[in-house]
C-alpha cells in the first residue's frame, strides 16, 4: 500500500495506458498505488496492464465487468487505503513532479482537503513533457473552496485535485451519470473547510477524438445537466449562498445549451421538447429563479418557452 492511491479507470485504452501509467511511475515522489481497474475492456488493454504491473509492484490491476466511468473510480477507493487519492484518465498523463508537489501542499497545510493545480490541453500525439518547476510552486491557500472555485470559473474535473481521503468519507460518484466530476466535484467542495491551490501546470488533458468536452451538448447532456441541477439542491440545501452562486453558474449554462443548438439545427427542435420541458420545471419547483442570470438570458428563456409551448 502506498501513502497516494492513484485510481486509472482503464476501458478499452490500449493506445494510451502504457503512456499514462508509465507518467505515474515516473514521479519524483515514489510511495505511491497505482490502482488501474480495468472496466471489462475488450481490445488489449488488460494485457498492457498485466505487463506494466510485471514492471513495477506498484501497478495492480483490478477487473471488474463495464460499469461506466463512475462505477471504475468507485471501485478503485474500494480497492485503495491510500492516505491521498488522485483520480487519473487513462488518455492523460501528468508532471513528474505533481505527487511531490501535492503532497508538500497537503503536509505543509494540515487542515486542507486538498491540492489543486492547473492543466494544459494538448493534442494526442503531444510530447510527454511540462515547462520545468521553479522553486518554490507558488501557492495560495483556499478559506472557502466552493466560492473561490465558483468566482474563478474553474473547471470541476477531478483528476486537477489530490484528495485526503478522509475528505472525501462516504462521497461517491453516480453510476451511469454522464458529467460525474461536475457533481461529485461540487459536493465534495461543498463540505470541504479549506484546501491549497498550486499555481503550476501539472496534468495534461489529451484531446483525443472522444474527449466529452469536444463536443456541444446533446439533448441527452441537458437532461443530464439537469438531473445534476436536482441532486445537488438536496445536498446544498444546508448552504443557501453556496447554492446560489452555483445554480446562478450552471443554470444559464443548459439555457445557452439548448438555444445554441436551436440555432445551429431547427429540425432538432422536436427532439428538444423534453429536455426543455424538464429545464423549465426547475422553475415550477423552486430549485432556480429568474434573478440566477442576466437580462438577456431572462428574455430567452422567454422565447424558448413560446417556441417549445
Amino acid at each position: 500500500m502506498g501513502r497516494v492511491s492513484v485510481i486509472i479507470p482503464v476501458y478499452c485504452a490500449e493506445q494510451w495506458v502504457a503512456r499514462c501509467v508509465r507518467s505515474v511511475l515516473a514521479q519524483t515522489f515514489d510511495d505511491f498505488e497505482a490502482v488501474c481497474v480495468d472496466d471489462g475492456s475488450r481490445d488489449g488493454s488488460q494485457e498492457a496492464l498485466t505487463a506494466l504491473a510485471r514492471e513495477d509492484a506498484r501497478v495492480r490491476v483490478v477487473a471488474r465487468p463495464n460499469g461506466g466511468l463512475s462505477l471504475a473510480r468507485n471501485t478503485g477507493l474500494a480497492h485503495t487505503q491510500g492516505t491521498l487519492v488522485y483520480f487519473l484518465d487513462v488518455d492523460d498523463f501528468i508532471h513528474p513532479r505533481l505527487l511531490e508537489e501535492a503532497v508538500g501542499a497537503l503536509e505543509a497545510d494540515t487542515q486542507a482537503a486538498f491540492a489543486l493545480f492547473d492543466t494544459r490541453k494538448v493534442p494526442p500525439d503531444a510530447p510527454t513533457s511540462f515547462e520545468p518547476l521553479g522553486p518554490p510552486t507558488p501557492r495560495t491557500t483556499l478559506h472557502a473552496p466552493l466560492r473561490d472555485f465558483l468566482r474563478h470559473y474553474e473547471d470541476p474535473d477531478v483528476w486537477r485535485f489530490v484528495y485526503r481521503r478522509s475528505a472525501i468519507d462516504a462521497l461517491r460518484f453516480v453510476p451511469g451519470l454522464r458529467y460525474e466530476d461536475l457533481d461529485f466535484t461540487y459536493r465534495f467542495l461543498r463540505r470541504a473547510k479549506r484546501g491549497v491551490r498550486l499555481h503550476a501546470v501539472l496534468h495534461a488533458y489529451v484531446q483525443t477524438p472522444n474527449s466529452l468536452l469536444r463536443h456541444p451538448l446533446t439533448e441527452e447532456d441537458i437532461r443530464f445537466y439537469v438531473w445534476i441541477l436536482r441532486h445537488l439542491r438536496e445536498d446544498f440545501a444546508p448552504a443557501p449562498h453556496d447554492w446560489r452562486l452555483l445554480r446562478r453558474m450552471l443554470f444559464p449554462h443548459v439555457l445557452k445549451a439548448i438555444w445554441k443548438r436551436i440555432l445551429r439545427d431547427k429540425a432538432c427542435e422536436p427532439r428538444l421538447a423534453t429536455a426543455w420541458r424538464e429545464t423549465a420545471a426547475l422553475f415550477r419547483d423552486g430549485i432556480v429563479r429568474r434573478h440566477d442570470f442576466s437580462v438577456k438570458w431572462q428574455w430567452r428563456f422567454w422565447l424558448l418557452g413560446r417556441r417549445f409551448r
